[in-house]
């Protein structure tokens, strides 16, 4: 992915969360959640650099799912367009998409806040991005979707996971990083436009392991939603056993105890504990997550009793980008239910 702007500053600015319960301190040093560094959303300048970047993005997916039919009947630049983007500069221009970093467990963790133009206080939406290290960081793409969101009223925040984009420690894909998503819980106690009482959690791929053992352990999420989620490791490992390499490198234990580690991981066996109501939205010919684990989970939150809806988009891959504001209409929708 084209990159930008990757390490200007503008601010050090150190936070204090307000109301509620108090972040904690690691060793003397800063809370978690506290924002230690602020900078501009790195955000492509130029019409070719962006067109290039939303190619390189999502044609992959697209053409190694055999939907270049569909592709050629709607561009990707129909999709996400030039002029969005110039609305996206404007924001980061006007401070309002930024890239901080913020602390977890005594680490320096890479993140991004993005606020309406409104002054709120309104409702929060973290974000959970997909893949592994560096490997599907939120870059240009991804933040056209997060100031989507925050354009329909959402103060959202979004962590690129520990060990990635320059920040510090060690991806455990699931492991200690959960820790980096609820330490976005204090920060958006610090912002004045974030109303907390309204919290949901959105997340992508490897984002819905995230998010949903964070709810596990205790995130106050009203709602959530989730795109193209892994639901069942054990499953995705036998569709796609080059994940073995990957999750061996990045899971501790997984060598000695497979089984156990990837259980932990894998909410469709513990879809009881999750009490909150669950969106999932997912693409027929998703070759990265397969469908059929999205409709096994689907069917766990309907033995436990628990509030879900799941949409099967046809012709649509793992990032739902053909049908890409139906998709992030139903968030809102369903973040916005009474």
């Amino acid at each position: 992915m084209i990159r930008t702007m990757r390490h200007v500053t503008w601010l050090l600015l150190v936070m204090i969360g307000c109301g509620g319960a108090r972040p904690t301190a690691v060793s003397g040093g800063p809370s978690n959640g506290q924002i230690l560094q602020r900078g501009p959303c790195p955000v492509l300048a130029d019409a070719a650099g962006f067109a290039a970047a939303i190619d390189a993005y999502y044609r992959p997916d697209l053409e190694k799912a055999g939907l270049t039919d569909q592709l050629a009947a709607e561009p990707l630049a129909s999709i996400f367009t030039w002029a969005e983007n110039q609305r996206l500069l404007a924001a980061t221009k006007a401070g309002r998409c930024q890239r901080v970093v913020y602390a977890s467990d005594g680490l320096r963790v890479v993140g991004f806040v993005v606020l309406p133009a409104a002054p709120g206080p309104h409702p929060v939406i973290i974000y959970l991005r997909g893949g592994n290290r560096d490997f599907g960081r939120i870059e240009a793409a991804t933040l056209l979707n997060l100031a989507w969101l925050a354009d329909h009223g959402f103060v959202v925040l979004a962590t690129q996971y520990r060990g990635a984009d320059g920040g510090e420690g060690a991806d455990q894909f699931g492991g200690d990083d959960v820790n980096d998503v609820l330490a976005l819980v204090p920060l958006a106690r610090s912002l004045a436009q974030a109303d907390l009482s309204r919290l949901h959690v959105l997340g992508g791929s490897r984002g819905a392991m995230e998010g949903l053992i964070a709810i596990r352990r205790g995130l106050p999420a009203r709602a959530a939603a989730f795109r193209g989620g892994v639901y069942d490791l054990a499953a995705t490992l036998q569709l796609r056993p080059d994940l073995g390499q990957v999750w061996g490198e990045l899971i501790p234990g997984f060598a000695t105890d497979r089984a156990g580690v990837l259980a932990q991981r894998s909410a469709v066996g513990w879809a009881g504990d999750i009490r909150i109501p669950t969106l999932l939205l997912h693409g027929r010919q998703d070759w990265r997550s397969p469908l059929a684990d999205a409709e096994a989970f689907a069917a766990a939150l309907a033995a436990a009793g628990t509030s879900h809806k799941l949409v099967v988009y046809e012709d649509e891959e793992h990032q739902l980008a053909l049908h890409r504001e139906a998709w992030l209409g139903e968030v809102v929708a369903w973040f916005k239910r009474p």
